[in-house]
């Protein structure tokens, strides 16, 4: 029989392992996540590139902005203005064609799809213009939408001194209450569309609203049935499987089966921290196996306590994860607030998977104790992935998240049988 741990000791080991795992990433460096993108492809250091790629001198620029104007057909029309040096400027006014042809190669920034390029001078101030038509689209109730955006789920870097996108006509910014035309920003954009409506009110707010769900509802929809249905029917397998497996396994008990677990997690853990597998962008592979190890932590815990109560279990397994999925959330817009959105939605949706793991643990110390309510125990099983779709949308990441969920929900749920044989306590 293996050594009884104290309360002591299991809080040390479960507190240290939760630092860890919250706090490492403040090591890791950001190039293990895509950073967030350049919003001008014709600002500053890219336009300095192009007019040496012109054959011009090595310019800086002094001062850039960005200005997009935004049609009601959902085109833009983008105007760049960049300040140079004297002299700089008469080699670039001089030279507008080649430079213009340097700038339209390059492929950074919003304007993916820009064409009608052309450069001039305006004092020390090369203007470049261009056109999109993909900036965005015109739905229900004229609302138009700026999607362009969301081309990228790491976010924009406003590489100039001021990014300003300017409504169609007479239009205004539909999330704003006070009537403004233009919007803008100096630091970095999130990964969100921009609405625009025609007028300003609580019907223009109302049809905006239902603009935007009418336009990603279907499409949500039918991504969210791509990804769902083949997940639910592996669920379901392998939910009718973990039974077996504990029927063909030797029986272990609680606290050999606890200690394991925690010895399991706690290398696991530790190996993530060390290899710098996990930064604050809380990119799925790393986090969810992050905040898993740190769930295999404490249910190991909870099962060396004797007898553990189902409450104490279900915060083990459930809690647990979901609660570190909401501290990690809040560190992680803190340390990249341009792209909360986005990493708010990945950390929460890693502690939602890591509770799917917890969940099978429940289910295998309940197993001889819910009688005829297995859809209840399967909708609990289920739950956490409808959740993961809520936060990011349909992602296949969920089809790649079904062979390790393969390998530990059987482990899961024997850990679980193993606790509920030592006579679990009901709360």
């Amino acid at each position: 029989m293996s050594p009884r741990l104290s309360s002591t000791s299991l809080t040390v080991v479960l507190a240290t392992l939760l630092v860890l795992a919250l706090l490492a990433p403040l090591g890791a460096t950001a190039g293990a996540a895509p950073p967030p993108e350049d919003v001008c492809g014709a600002c500053e250091a890219h336009f300095e590139t192009a007019v040496e790629d012109a054959g011009g001198p090595s310019v800086t620029v002094g001062e850039s902005r960005l200005d997009v104007h935004l049609a009601e057909n959902g085109s833009a029309k983008f105007v760049a203005q960049n300040t140079l040096q004297p002299a700089d400027a008469a080699w670039v006014a001089n030279n507008t064609d080649a430079v213009a042809h340097a700038l339209a190669t390059t492929d950074a920034g919003l304007d993916e799809s820009k064409h009608a390029l052309s450069v001039r001078l305006v004092g020390d101030t090369a203007v470049v213009e261009y056109v999109d038509d993909s900036f965005g689209y015109q739905t229900i109730a004229g609302v138009v939408v700026a999607d362009a955006f969301t081309r990228t789920q790491t976010g924009w870097e406003v590489n100039t001194g001021r990014f300003v996108v300017h409504a169609p006509g007479t239009y205004v910014v539909a999330s704003h209450d006070r009537g403004d035309t233009t919007v803008g920003w100096d630091d970095s954009v999130d990964a969100e569309p921009v609405a625009f409506a025609p007028t300003h009110g609580p019907v223009s707010a109302a049809a905006t609203r239902f603009a935007l769900v009418a336009e990603t509802g279907p499409a949500f929809l039918r991504g969210a049935a791509f990804v769902l249905v083949p997940f639910v029917v592996v669920l379901s397998l392998l939910f009718r499987g973990v039974d077996t497996a504990v029927e063909v396994t030797p029986s272990v008990d609680a606290r050999t089966a606890g200690g394991a677990a925690v010895a399991a997690g706690g290398a696991v853990a530790l190996a993530l921290v060390a290899t710098g597998a996990v930064s604050l962008y809380f990119m799925l592979p790393g986090a969810v196996l992050l905040f898993t190890a740190v769930t295999a932590v404490a249910v190991g815990a909870a099962a060396l306590r004797e007898p553990p109560t189902t409450l104490s279990l279900g915060l083990a397994a459930v809690g647990v994860p979901l609660s570190v999925g909401v501290v990690a959330a809040f560190v992680g817009a803190l340390a990249y607030p341009g792209v909360f959105g986005w990493t708010v939605g990945r950390a929460l949706s890693a502690g939602c998977l890591a509770a799917q793991v917890g969940v099978f643990a429940v289910l295998g110390a309940t197993r001889n104790r819910d009688g005829g309510r297995r859809w209840r125990r399967f909708t609990a099983a289920v739950a956490p992935v409808v959740g993961v779709v809520a936060l990011l949308g349909p992602t296949v990441v969920l089809l790649a998240w079904v062979p390790l969920l393969a390998v530990l929900a059987p482990l899961a749920y024997l850990l679980g049988a193993s606790v509920g044989r030592s006579g679990l306590r009901s709360v």
